[in-house]
């Protein structure tokens, strides 16, 4: 009975339940890891993190895509990822942000903004105290002028996620964007 137990155990294709789990653990493809391909979310990866090279690239997709977690909606999956990647290279075009500190908002456009390399800098809102939507908007405003977009990319939250890219991209960016299933925040 034991040397049956230990063979199906053992055996080819057997699954078996994880600590603290009743049950056998499905075997196969995950939908969420690299064998699901999500070929237009690495499209878009690949687009606005093209300024940066193929390493923040590669490092970034490797983040978002194939770190996706069973049942993570695409941009949550997208701001951990871009988040994470963060802590491996120093470049970044992402904003993400969970409220209006007009500091931490300077602070992220600046290093878009360098990892874009232009060496122009915000001087930030001109109201401190001003509520995130128009923190955005001002700050869209001032990358308009510098030959970038903000993208606003919608969460579903109050949080935001933004993507600067340069504005001949804009479109390009917004369509990839669409096409891997987000949308653009429209905020009051």
């Amino acid at each position: 009975m034991f040397r049956s137990f230990v063979h199906k155990l053992f055996s080819r294709g057997a699954t078996v339940p994880a600590y603290g789990v009743e049950g056998a653990i499905a075997q196969g493809p995950q939908p969420h890891g690299p064998s699901s391909g999500q070929p237009h979310l690495r499209a878009f990866i690949a687009l606005v993190l093209s300024p940066l090279g193929p390493r923040s690239v590669a490092l970034v997709t490797r983040h978002v895509v194939e770190g996706m977690r069973p049942g993570e909606g695409v941009v949550a999956a997208l701001t951990r990822g871009f988040d994470d990647a963060v802590e491996e290279i120093p470049a970044s075009v992402h904003l993400s942000l969970s409220h209006s500190d007009t500091a931490e908002v300077t602070w992220q456009v600046d290093r878009a903004m360098a990892s874009l390399g232009s060496f122009a800098r915000w001087d930030g809102p001109a109201d401190e105290r001003a509520a995130l939507p128009a923190v955005l908007a001002e700050a869209g405003a001032w990358l308009h002028r510098k030959g970038f977009a903000l993208l606003d990319i919608a969460t579903g939250t109050d949080d935001c996620f933004a993507v600067v890219v340069p504005t001949a991209e804009r479109k390009e960016a917004i369509a990839a964007a669409t096409r891997a299933g987000m949308a653009m925040a429209t905020r009051a």
